[in-house]
């Protein structure tokens, strides 16, 4: 976003938990069980307000990734 990305991608169905808080910039006690996606949806949108965000709320699979990419 700072880098002047026009838009991005987000794929992603995994939420917060605790175990996430020593390595993850989105893990804090007030995010515990929000979806990662659409925190990192908000804070690419703090950063760059102009960003292009799709939030796809579904893990990544070889079996998928050409369907979900497609869509967009």
């Amino acid at each position: 976003a700072r880098a002047g990305v026009g838009s991005m991608i987000i794929i992603d169905a995994d939420v917060v938990n605790p175990s996430n808080k020593n390595r993850q910039l989105l893990a804090l006690d007030s995010n515990m069980g929000k979806p990662k996606a659409h925190l990192m949806h908000d804070r690419l949108l703090d950063i760059n307000p102009s960003i292009k965000v799709t939030v796809i709320q579904e893990f990544l699979t070889q079996e998928n990734v050409d369907e979900l990419l497609s869509q967009r």
